[in-house]
């Protein structure tokens, strides 16, 4: 491990525990995630060590497939980890147990809702209203957005079989406000509020001080009972959403684990090791816990808590910043702190940004590299002076004879990027929006 600097060889030769590993960006979290397999294989020969390496995306496992195949140095390893994502990894799980599964894309769930789950929604008469409304834009978008907040009950951790009674659900509801996911249930109760199914404005009016308890009866009561019977339909007929490739397999392993059929031998993995941990909804949570717990592994946590950019799909860096407090286990922390990508002055200059914060853990990052970018602040008088800079820099790029898809353009909400792209189009000037 001649290779590693001293931050990354600490955290790949530590103990086999639990551990978090906080890794800022350009620091090489990907390639120490390998080496501590290898370091662990090494240590525990004879015995044949396994390993789960979970990602979030398609080009993560890509990535960390390709450093496996094609560096020797873990070409011994290639039959003992198994790197996944969530999502194939559940899918695989629905493929054993279901006869004939169909996994429905979102251009399907229109169809979904006003056929397959007719026999479901005929029965409750907010969601029949919504479907069959007179409104003709609340009939066009009700199906497709009710598939939509079903998947996201989902994704915030609400289980149709252990959260079948209004004191489980309020439960549940509670500990997800302590985890500071109220905003993401509000924004479920909008989009219910929207289709005319909910009524939040006059629960809250009527209800007083009793507000919030009130505002919770009547999801359940006009929604939830709903969303108890839709889930079930769904997956009784072998029908699965992209979530539900999670859903499924959570409930799966946890049914698996209540009639203890712990995994073992060739089938179990020793060692499970998440990535991108700070961007997992409650949903991902709940299935790390019981493949972990299934398989009697320990635990791998990497990320980097300054880094969740999730929220918007109910994540929360809650889970990486007190994962002791979700799993029951005490973690043992390591933080990686040289950066390989970016220039001297962009590290130290985010950090003082970063360090803004509040919610996050405190990290010192040293650069690698001595070059320094070009850094230029420019206070604009509003968008028309902003356009006209922008377009500066751009043609300034093509007289330089670059490209003009070198020039980026980023902001803290969709909202600020809006204007310029409309500008771009006006104008048009090729861009892509990210």
């Amino acid at each position: 491990m001649a290779q590693l600097d001293q931050s990354q060889r600490s955290f790949c030769e530590a103990p086999p525990t639990n551990i978090r590993l906080l890794a800022p960006a350009g620091c090489g979290k990907t390639l120490c995630l390998l080496f501590r397999c290898k370091h662990l294989a090494e240590q525990a020969k004879p015995k044949r060590l396994r390993f789960l390496l979970v990602t979030f995306t398609r080009a993560a496992k890509q990535e960390l497939s390709s450093r496996l195949d094609e560096d020797s140095g873990f070409a011994h390893l290639q039959n003992s980890i198994e790197i996944t994502t969530l999502n194939s990894w559940g899918f695989r799980r629905i493929k054993k147990a279901a006869f004939s599964p169909r996994l429905i894309k979102k251009s399907d769930y229109h169809f979904a809702m006003r056929n397959q789950l007719k026999t479901v929604w005929r029965h409750y008469e907010p969601i029949v209203n919504a479907i069959q409304s007179k409104n003709q834009r609340i009939r066009r978008n009700a199906p497709r957005k009710l598939m939509d907040v079903i998947d996201g009950f989902k994704s915030l951790g609400f289980d149709h079989t252990r959260h079948a009674n209004y004191d489980q659900f309020a439960q549940h509801w509670h500990q997800l406000e302590r985890q500071g996911l109220e905003w993401r249930l509000k924004e479920q109760n909008d989009e219910l509020a929207k289709l005319g199914i909910l009524d939040i404005e006059e629960v809250l009016i009527e209800s007083g001080k009793n507000g919030p308890q009130m505002v919770k009866r009547e999801v359940y009561d006009v929604f939830f009972n709903f969303w108890l019977e839709a889930t079930a339909h769904l997956i009784d007929s072998d029908t699965f959403t992209l979530e539900d490739q999670k859903y499924f397999a959570y409930l799966d392993e946890r049914e698996n684990i209540e009639q203890g059929r712990y995994l073992s031998g060739a089938a179990s993995c020793d060692r499970v090791l998440v990535d991108e941990f700070q961007d997992i909804n409650p949903l991902d949570l709940a299935l790390v816990k019981a493949m972990v717990e299934r398989n009697r592994a320990t635990l791998t946590i990497a990320g980097d808590d300054d880094q969740a950019i999730f929220e918007w799909r109910g994540a929360t860096p809650e889970y990486i910043l007190n994962p002791a407090r979700f799993f029951a286990s005490e973690f043992h922390t390591y933080i990686l702190g040289v950066n390989y990508r970016s220039p001297k002055n962009i590290v130290e200059h985010s950090q003082q940004l970063i360090s803004h914060n509040l919610r996050r853990v405190p990290k010192q990052t040293n650069a690698v590299s001595s070059r320094k970018a070009c850094i230029e602040i420019r206070e604009t008088d509003g968008l028309i002076d902003a356009f006209e800079y922008v377009d500066e820099i751009v043609g300034r790029s093509i007289a330089q004879g670059k490209s003009p898809s070198r020039v980026a353009i980023i902001g803290r909400k969709r909202s600020q990027i809006i204007p310029y792209q409309m500008h771009f189009a006006s104008k048009d000037m090729p861009f892509c929006a990210a």
